[in-house]
């Protein structure tokens, strides 16, 4: 959790490798270095910000992994409610675990914008059988911007829609960046650990 005492290096004292600051005047997160794993959870994602807008800048290889064998409950990784920019010369790689339902490796409720870095996520199989389950790897219900950076989005199968890149709004502007999109290509089989 952010707070005023340790907005400098949130996981000060942790036993997680890598740092995460952040900057209040700017609304800079800045991953430095982090490899985060945690289990699937109804409750909370590995990353959600409520706020209008942040960018979350990228310095050397992160990670952030959701796992899961098949939760019967909707799961994301990183979640926000407003706007989210990448930045930053670093990679960021999202992984997300199987669920009986919705599965999300980033669900952005803004829009959705990447000027650097190397952002790769990729999602398991919906292990659902029957419903409107959908596999989105990167699910943006505003506008795309994509102008640096490589952004590679990779969903599993999915019983209602399987979609690498999403969004509810027609526009989606990719200049002088690389897209690799992959839907329904069986996702990563990473995530098996844990339920």
């Amino acid at each position: 959790m952010l707070t005023d005492a340790n907005y400098k290096d949130v996981l000060a004292g942790t036993e997680n490798a890598g740092t995460v600051s952040f900057d209040p005047d700017g609304n800079v997160l800045t991953l430095k270095g982090l490899n985060l794993s945690k289990s699937a959870s109804r409750y909370y994602n590995l990353l959600t910000v409520n706020r209008d807008s942040i960018t979350v800048r990228l310095e050397g290889e992160n990670s952030l992994t959701t796992v899961s064998t098949g939760v019967s409950y909707a799961i994301q990784t990183i979640k926000t409610s407003g706007n989210l920019t990448f930045d930053g010369t670093g990679s960021l790689l999202v992984e997300t675990g199987k669920s009986k339902k919705d599965v999300y490796g980033i669900k952005c409720e803004g829009s959705f914008a990447q000027k650097g870095g190397n952002v790769i996520v990729k999602n398991s199989d919906s292990t659902a059988t029957k419903g409107l389950y959908n596999n989105q790897a990167v699910y943006v219900s505003g506008a795309i911007d994509l102008t640096g950076g490589k952004l590679t989005a990779e969903a599993g199968k999915g019983i209602q829609l399987s979609a690498a890149l999403m969004t509810t709004s027609a526009d989606i502007n990719i200049t002088d960046a690389t897209a690799v999109l992959v839907s329904g290509a069986g996702g990563s089989d990473r995530n098996n650990n844990a339920s």
